[in-house]
């Protein structure tokens, strides 16, 4: 089908009375120039070797705006590679270009060495070889580029293009050629360059504290599948639990400019906040479910899960409970909602109005579990119910109460969080908190695509609760 120009807007009319050059490509350096006859012509705007380059795309009657936008991108991203566009006419605001004939779609362009025309779907100047121009490398590296790629199928470098990036738009046959063609030649992609002509880069990254644990590992899968089927990338980066390591890697990100940005957790500093914020960046929180979120949010309620956790073991009759978590935001949440919850029973049993809650450095493991269990049977000796923030302190537990001759439920119930692969398995059974992190690496996924394919303005709903549920076992 051939391409349709859109109707042009109020100040591309002005342009066209007006001798000079009018912006409307933005990042690619896209002008309108009217010369001071009338004649029409697109014009690129180049940076080479730190020199400023005006090169022409063709005639306004003969090249319609979308075909212009793609040519002018093709162009700057061939300038970022490193390799002077000469194959497009070199073009001066006061001499108007002479409008180029475009190349026919899908296949390669025609060789006029001294004539001029057209290759790879931009004009040729007189008197340049098509073969040098589609063959040379970027300057002084070596590196294969996609006009390379071009040359070897026999196709411009816009069939080239499309046929990797929107494959729906080439024939089967020149996307079979440009394949092999990538193949014979090894070429990778130049993504700087087509992010800034796209201003998409097909990388999303994710934060999560610690990658030494398997807490996220269902949620960065997750998020891996889904992206990969719609031609995104992930880019995973560790931050710790501190505040200061998660402001520093969010600046390294941001700077980065990735089509969307996942967390697992909220930001907890305010500074962080507003920088997210004023990025543009679509972002996605998760693992948590707060009033006010960045962007997006994808979660469940640490407040939520403390109560319901309180009353199982209230309604099993134990009455002097304890919790054992990490030291971070989420974990403390979780600890302050628990306490609250049993205090809440007060008037049934007296005992819930001391609560032992022990805060662990995080990452936490079951040597962490093993010394909480000590310092809390110190602290409240008949403690015979504790919630732990993970199913890893609660192995721990588990270990230390055996080593200390107490029996799992009798004297002793335990609950964790995660439902790790383990907690089914140890003996005995642990009960624990389940929740689906593959859901939400589906859903923040989804969001980010939404959002870099459509913008804000597509997403009716901006924040999603998972939920949780209880899987009742032998500890408990």
């Amino acid at each position: 089908m051939p391409r349709q120009a859109r109707k042009l807007s109020a100040s591309d009319v002005q342009a066209l009375r007006a001798p000079g050059l009018t912006a409307v490509g933005g990042a690619i350096g896209l002008y309108l120039h009217v010369g001071a006859t009338g004649a029409r012509s697109w014009i690129v705007r180049l940076s080479v070797d730190g020199k400023r380059r005006d090169m022409g795309l063709g005639g306004l009657d003969a090249v319609p705006l979308a075909e212009a936008r793609e040519r002018a991108a093709a162009a700057r991203a061939q300038a970022l590679e490193g390799r002077d566009p000469i194959a497009l006419r070199r073009h001066s605001p006061a001499t108007p270009a002479t409008p180029a004939t475009p190349a026919r779609r899908g296949q390669g362009a025609t060789r006029r060495d001294h004539e001029g025309g057209t290759i790879a779907g931009v004009a040729v100047a007189p008197g340049v070889r098509a073969e040098k121009s589609a063959s040379r490398r970027g300057r002084g590296s070596g590196a294969v580029t996609l006009s390379d790629v071009a040359k070897l199928a026999g196709v411009s470098l816009m069939s080239a293009s499309r046929a990797l990036n929107s494959p729906a738009q080439v024939s089967g046959d020149i996307r079979a050629r440009v394949l092999a063609a990538v193949a014979e030649t090894r070429y990778v992609a130049n993504r700087v360059a087509s992010s800034l002509a796209s201003r998409h880069s097909r990388l999303v990254a994710a934060i999560v504290p610690s990658l030494a644990g398997p807490v996220f590992q269902a949620m960065v899968q997750s998020l891996i599948g889904e992206l990969g089927v719609h031609g995104y990338q992930l880019m995973l980066g560790q931050s710790g639990y501190g505040v200061q390591e998660d402001d520093a890697l969010l600046n390294a990100i941001i700077g980065r400019r990735p089509d969307g940005l996942v967390l697992g957790g909220v930001v907890p500093s305010e500074e962080g906040r507003q920088r997210l914020r004023a990025s543009g960046i679509p972002v996605v929180e998760t693992w948590d479910m707060v009033v006010d979120p960045i962007d997006m949010l994808v979660g469940f309620s640490h407040e939520e899960i403390a109560t319901a956790v309180a009353d199982l073991l209230l309604e099993r009759g134990r009455t002097h409970l304890a919790f054992v978590g990490g030291s971070h935001a989420r974990a403390l949440r979780r600890a302050r909602a628990f306490v609250e919850a049993a205090r809440r029973h007060e008037g049934r049993h007296p005992a819930t109005r001391q609560v032992v809650s022990v805060a662990v450095e995080a990452p936490a493991g079951v040597r962490s579990g093993r010394d909480a269990l000590k310092d809390i049977l110190a602290r409240q000796p008949r403690t015979d119910a504790i919630f732990c923030s993970s199913d890893l302190l609660a192995l721990g537990v588990l270990t230390e109460a055996r080593a200390m001759g107490l029996r799992v439920p009798e004297d002793l119930a335990v609950v964790g969080f995660g439902d790790l692969p383990f907690a089914a398995d140890i003996a005995p059974a642990l009960t624990t908190v389940r929740i689906d992190d593959a859901a939400i690496g589906r859903h923040a996924a989804r969001f980010i695509i939404q959002r870099a394919g459509a913008g804000a303005d597509v997403l009716r709903e901006r924040v999603v609760d998972v939920g949780f549920s209880i899987v009742e076992r032998e500890s408990a």
